[in-house]
């Protein structure tokens, strides 16, 4: 298979939206009001923004852009070593569909199927040999989670399973999972939010590990909830909503078979010049990923000194890896410069990171000197 860049897939991406007649929006700020107490990880922002609301579809709408998101879960994995984590990546939709009747959901669900495994297989050249899917086989909600407090049954996810074995796969490529992997219906805050299915792609490499490369949903219902956080009732939205997102980093994993998220293009450089200096394969790999969510936090927020406990926190923890990279292993803030602009050139569709390289060592500067106090 042909070695896919970063530059085409960005590409294929953007071609796909213009194909699919999604409306090319700037990205959510990495810190945004749909969470307040995270950073930006998912592409419900566009949503809130344009409806005020994330149940409340007054309009239909479809959208695309590509999503810088920090999960902080995924620190924990790379110190662990695996492979295939970072806690700074990219999404992007494939589709996104929003509609304002409900009796839109079986169709876009099938076509925005349709359209991911087109992407995947013509586009991109991943071979449907190797996918995994993992979707809602059926059963009653309120037995997934104590939370819940309404019975309430979903039939199996037929839809998914069924368009992708039109692509090919067979039962044995099919997962059937009963949780909320598979039947969305959590969200960190007690608001209204989304209910319906869920599934996830899953990839097969040449070295046999099994990595995550896309994910969709289908829903037409939110849920109702108490302070707690209780599910206290289902009830319908005034819509549907459809997306399918992909990994950027994951889809270079897949179609070039990588070992590493460390391998792929638009961190290499960043990892083979901080490996130079520190031959420690775990720390540079933290190093790497932690300048990457500096940089981006930096640039998006317009007041540092203002962050909640929780972002602070937070954003502190990405800053230690660096400051002790400058204290144990002779980095000099030249070298910052120069992986910051660096990474700026390389993460080419956020050209935002080129215009925050001396803000980013500033506020690197000023936790040295808080720490040295």
């Amino acid at each position: 298979m042909k070695k896919l860049t970063l530059s085409e897939l960005t590409h294929l991406l953007e071609k796909n939206c213009e194909l699919g007649h999604l409306e090319k929006i700037k990205r959510a700020p990495i810190i945004n009001n749909v969470v307040e107490e995270t950073f930006n990880y998912s592409l419900e922002e566009p949503v809130l923004r344009k409806y005020d609301s994330l149940v409340n579809i007054t309009s239909p709408w479809s959208f695309f852009t590509i999503q810088p998101c920090i999960r902080m879960s995924d620190f924990s994995r790379v110190k662990k070593g695996e492979l295939y984590h970072s806690p700074y990546f990219n999404i992007a939709p494939v589709d996104f569909q929003l509609s304002t009747n409900p009796a839109d959901l079986s169709s876009l669900h099938e076509s925005s199927i349709k359209r991911l495994c087109y992407f995947l297989i013509d586009k991109i050249g991943l071979e449907p040999r190797n996918f995994i899917v993992r979707y809602f086989p059926g059963g009653y909600i309120d037995e997934i989670d104590k939370r819940i407090k309404i019975k309430r049954y979903f039939e199996e996810d037929k839809i998914t399973y069924k368009v992708f074995t039109e692509f090919g796969l067979s039962s044995q490529q099919f997962e059937p999972v009963r949780n909320s992997d598979t039947l969305l219906f959590t969200f960190p805050k007690p608001i209204e939010f989304w209910v319906g299915y869920r599934y996830e792609v899953l990839y097969k490499l040449e070295n046999g590990n099994l990595i995550e490369i896309a994910t969709g949903e289908a829903v037409k219902d939110k849920r109702i909830v108490d302070e707690e956080g209780n599910i206290i009732d289902i009830q319908p939205m005034n819509g549907c909503i459809v997306p399918v997102v992909v990994g950027i980093e994951r889809l270079l994993i897949g179609a070039n078979n990588l070992n590493s998220i460390f391998e792929c293009e638009h961190l290499v450089p960043i990892f083979h010049f901080i490996n130079k200096k520190i031959k420690d394969i775990i720390t540079t790999r933290i190093f790497t990923f932690s300048l990457q969510a500096v940089h981006i936090i930096v640039t998006d927020s317009k007041y540092l000194d203002h962050l909640n406990p929780s972002l602070r926190n937070d954003f502190n923890t990405f800053l230690k890896p660096i400051y002790n990279a400058i204290k144990n292993y002779s980095f000099s803030l030249e070298d910052l410069e120069f992986l910051l602009q660096k990474n700026a050139e390389l993460q080419f569709w956020i050209p935002e990171l080129k215009n925050s390289v001396r803000q980013v060592i500033d506020e690197i500067v000023y936790y040295m000197r808080r720490k040295e106090k």
